[in-house]
């Protein structure tokens, strides 16, 4: 803050953005200071099919901010924006029960993605909850396109001191295909996202952060029985044909 502070210019203004659902972390968020927060509800970014979904996961799984006047649910963006945003995009929702499964998923839908819609593979962001089942992942990819592709990814090994500052090389903007857990990933977007939900309690905020960093094609496997119905209520099913 001190550091932001000497770039200030004669007007002295500071600008935060805090946004509760997306705390993954919990940190405190009055540090700044008291007093009411601004609210800023428009969404520009997102496709308005994710905003319906996005909204719908906060509404069943947020229960302890939804009805805050300081979270409010996103609101589409006008008409003059939509226009700028995907008009087509999907949104694949698949309930899965074993890891070992998900893997081939995970490869097929990439395919998909490069043969059928055309997207490049520096479009597509994969993530996950731990970085033992991203490299685990990572491996099988690469294996499956017979080592020759090139993916850029955060994850490390435990006992590996060369992959120690992994996460900050990694670039979004780079021409690989990418894959990065869900807390690293915070704070960026891609084109198409593929997130992979484990069969694990208490990461809602995390699943919420997830949905948000789509642009265009919003690709599930949930391992997690919690979030089945939701997934079949507002996703489409999976069909590689279409």
């Amino acid at each position: 803050y001190k550091f932001i502070c000497d770039f200030l210019n004669s007007n002295q203004e500071i600008l935060y953005a805090v946004d509760e659902k997306q705390n993954i972390y919990k940190k405190d968020l009055n540090w700044v200071g008291k007093g009411r927060w601004g609210v800023l509800d428009q969404g520009y970014r997102l496709p308005k099919e994710k905003i319906e979904i996005i909204n719908n996961f906060s509404k069943n799984f947020l229960e302890n901010i939804k009805d805050s006047e300081d979270n409010p649910y996103i609101s589409p963006p006008d008409d003059n924006h939509l226009s700028l945003l995907p008009t087509a995009s999907k949104s694949i929702w698949e309930n899965v029960r074993f890891f070992s499964d998900v893997k081939i998923k995970v490869f097929n839908m990439i395919l998909y993605l490069k043969d059928k819609l055309a997207m490049k593979l520096s479009d597509i962001v994969i993530l996950v909850d731990t970085h033992k089942e991203g490299i685990e992942l990572r491996n099988f990819i690469s294996e499956s396109f017979n080592n020759k592709i090139q993916i850029m990814d955060v994850f490390m090994s435990k006992d590996s001191e060369k992959n120690k500052f992994k996460k900050y090389k990694f670039k979004i903007n780079s021409p690989q295909l990418k894959m990065c857990t869900i807390h690293s990933f915070k704070g960026w977007e891609a084109r198409n996202v593929i997130i992979v939900i484990p069969n694990k309690n208490k990461i809602d905020n995390q699943i919420y952060t997830s949905l948000t960093r789509v642009q265009e094609n919003l690709i599930v496997f949930n391992m997690m029985p919690r979030y089945n119905k939701f997934g079949s209520s507002y996703f489409d099913p999976l069909n590689l044909e279409n």
